[in-house]
């Protein structure tokens, strides 16, 4: 009971540490750097490769929609579980 009051009372008593001050962040030149040289490397448009992307997934979808409808038919019919015979 003592030393968990000692504790408490030198945790209250310790100064706070105050955190440095971030500095700039010494590898920003070196990224950017890379980041020059490989955009020159590979010139790459970025439009054209999201235009690209867009068609793939349409095409796809065109061309499994048959096997997606076959896959998602259900085997039996839920809404007629639920119906009211009359």
């Amino acid at each position: 009971m003592i030393a968990d009051s000692l504790i408490v009372v030198l945790v209250c008593v310790m100064p706070v540490q105050q955190p440095k001050e971030v500095s700039q962040n010494r590898f920003k030149e070196s990224f950017e750097q890379a980041d020059k040289e490989f955009d020159k490397k590979y010139t790459l448009d970025i439009e054209a490769l999201k235009r690209a992307a867009h068609e793939a997934a349409i095409s796809a979808d065109e061309k499994t929609k048959a096997e997606r409808d076959r896959i998602m038919k259900p085997i039996f019919d839920v809404n007629a579980l639920f119906r009211k015979e009359e």
